[in-house]
């Protein structure tokens, strides 16, 4: 528990969130800031593990600002990720925003940890049975799988740009990561899906992959697919 005055700087915050300029807002922030932070660390980590749980857990509309992620909830989060609880490593994910704004902070984390997609990895890692550190991860996967394919018919992404051949092979590996998740998520909208994507992604990772291989004999990878089901067409009717 925080002091009774520290306490009512919290909520004397919360309050100038929807009464104040943003800038006297800051002010009562940074004021309880101060009054947290001259506190014992395993009073304070304390407070900011359940301030995380209220925001990611329960859904609490609670603002986090930079100034509280920056010398708050990111070193008791670092902290609890060093001792390997698992929570610290999803509530860090789920304040990537945050996190991608602040260098400082980005670069205390091991480098494949700099990311939302790194952090819930760990997290996973960690406590490979929780249901919603799977499903977040599965939101996040999909998500990129979704960029990926949405040039079709130009072409399979990778990042920013389009995939080579190398960046094929690891989005297979990636894909089997997910095909994993999903079936050990169960059945249901999320597994359906999942599975729906699964079936594009297994076809045009390969097939783009392919026509890298190919790129002197194809226009483009839309002439490229004409090209196999043309193929395929031909192979069914000697196979007849």
């Amino acid at each position: 528990m925080i002091p009774a005055e520290t306490e009512q700087l919290w909520t004397d915050y919360l309050s100038s969130e929807n009464r104040c300029t943003r800038l006297e807002s800051l002010d009562v922030l940074n004021r309880f800031i101060g009054s947290i932070l001259v506190l014992s660390p395993e009073i304070w980590q304390m407070w900011a593990r359940d301030l995380c749980k209220k925001i990611v857990d329960d859904g609490s509309a609670i603002p986090l600002r930079m100034p509280l992620f920056q010398r708050v909830v990111f070193p008791a989060l670092l902290a609890d990720l060093h001792n390997l609880y698992s929570r610290s490593a999803l509530y860090l994910a789920s304040f990537a925003q945050q996190l991608y704004k602040s260098q400082s902070c980005m670069e205390q984390l091991p480098i494949e940890m700099r990311s939302e997609l790194g952090l819930l990895l760990e997290a996973m890692r960690l406590a490979p049975n929780d249901k919603s550190v799977i499903e977040r991860l599965l939101n996040v996967m999909r998500r990129r799988f979704d960029y990926t394919l949405h040039e079709l018919p130009i072409g399979v992404l990778y990042g920013i740009d389009f995939a080579t051949i190398e960046e094929c092979d690891l989005m297979l590996t990636e894909l089997d990561k997910y095909q994993g998740l999903v079936k050990q998520l169960g059945e249901g909208e999320e597994h359906y899906e999942g599975q729906k994507i699964i079936q594009e992604l297994r076809f045009h990772i390969p097939a783009y992959k392919q026509y890298l291989s190919e790129l002197a004999v194809h226009q483009n990878y839309e002439t490229f697919l004409v090209s196999q089901v043309l193929t395929d067409h031909n192979r069914e009717d000697r196979d007849r």
